[in-house]
């Protein structure tokens, strides 16, 4: 399956479930609305014509897939089992790793929406369907992909109905903990915070394309600091892919590539569900490894920059549309009486974003960050052009 995230989605902000998902335990298989349901009655016909063993594997691109996707579909089922739509034998089938699986997956490939511009390239090649339709909820689809040649590819190899040679075309087969140690590697450390660094400062500094931003030694000097001095020295080698030698690559091959059409208002979309995975966990290992926090450069200014993203004024004073994001109504009226020369505090202003757990999955006030981030923050807020001046000076001290 590859549906993205919010298709294995059937709980709302609260922890409740959705209307569709209750619509589908309530109407039974075949009225099925959830992807989770629709997929949840072609087990349930599986089972029905003989209860055959099969490998469902999620190559979506988030943590613990497997466990979402199993989770997702025993969520129906034993909705319907309770129902009385299925039998209790269908949850046992499912249940039953012999019978049917939830490998876990890690996939890395950067694959942007279908591009205007790739699609005039194919058009002068003689490539005739290249028309990018537009939905109403901002998807792009088209009958092309544009994506790097990079691509990494690490499955659990829990395949209960065996399974072609995939190793053969460079998938990597191995046990759930390797997994996702190489998850944790890329989401936490070796990849993912980067690309989030650059999304909110290529925001902020009016960028248009990653391959750009990688033009800008302040910004190359950043996400180097982020990912060779604050995260390798936590992140777990998870031995199948080397952590340096994949953040080499990243910085020097994947993120320059001015083919890969991928822009920082892309990538910032959805940041306040994103910064616990992607920094708090780096965060976590510092202080469970008694790791001063003070020696942190990179991801402070990080968490400062988002603040002063939120504000909606890039570097130059000028206003800017912000990536859509859930808590976008509730965290932009905290800081909508900061201006630019504004010489305040901020400490108050900040407090509410700042020792929110669930953004940043620690209170930075709590474990003594918080302060180094409102500093930079005043910082960033002292003029035009004074987030690339406090990158400069805060990286070159």
């Amino acid at each position: 399956m590859s549906i993205t995230e919010k298709g294995y989605q059937l709980l709302d902000a609260h922890g409740n479930l959705t209307d569709n998902a209750k619509q589908d335990i309530k109407e039974g298989p075949d009225k099925s609305m959830t992807n989770m349901g629709m997929i949840a009655r072609l087990l349930f016909c599986r089972y029905n014509a003989g209860a055959f063993p099969l490998a469902m594997i999620s190559t979506d691109n988030f943590s613990e897939n497997g466990h979402h996707f199993e989770e997702g579909i025993l969520t129906i089922a034993k909705g319907w089992a309770h129902n009385k739509f299925v039998p209790k034998s269908f949850i046992d089938y499912l249940q039953d790793e012999t019978q049917i699986s939830f490998p876990w997956s890690m996939i890395d490939r950067i694959t942007p929406n279908p591009s205007e511009l790739v699609a005039q390239q194919l058009k002068k090649t003689g490539f005739e369907d290249i028309e990018i339709i537009h939905t109403l909820k901002n998807t792009n689809i088209a009958l092309f992909g544009n994506t790097e040649e990079t691509h990494y590819l690490v499955i659990e190899d829990n395949f209960p109905n065996g399974r072609p040679a995939l190793e053969n075309a460079g998938v990597i087969l191995t046990n759930r903990e390797t997994v996702n140690d190489a998850d944790q590697m890329k989401v936490t450390a070796c990849l993912n915070p980067l690309h989030t660094a650059l999304a909110i400062f290529g925001c902020l500094l009016n960028q248009q394309s990653i391959s750009e931003e990688m033009k800008n030694p302040t910004l190359v000097s950043l996400i180097k600091q982020l990912g060779y001095f604050e995260g390798l020295p936590v992140v777990k080698n998870p031995k199948i892919i080397n952590p340096r030698a994949f953040i080499d690559e990243l910085i020097n091959v994947r993120l320059p590539n001015k083919n890969i059409p991928d822009t920082p208002q892309r990538i910032a979309s959805d940041t306040s569900q994103k910064i616990s995975i992607r920094y708090g966990v780096t965060i976590q290992h510092y202080i469970e490894s008694k790791r001063s926090l003070q020696q942190l450069i990179a991801i402070p200014l990080v968490f400062a920059g988002w603040c002063r993203y939120l504000m909606g004024i890039d570097d130059s004073g000028n206003s800017f549309e912000i990536s859509p994001d859930p808590l976008l109504s509730e965290l932009q009226p905290i800081v909508s009486d900061i201006n630019l020369n504004s010489k305040i505090s901020v400490h108050d202003q900040l407090m509410p974003i700042l020792s929110n757990k669930s953004i940043f999955g620690h209170d930075l006030n709590e474990i003594g960050l918080a302060e180094k981030v409102e500093e930079y923050f005043k910082e960033m807020i002292t003029g035009p052009g004074a987030v690339i001046k406090t990158l400069q000076r805060a990286l070159e001290d």
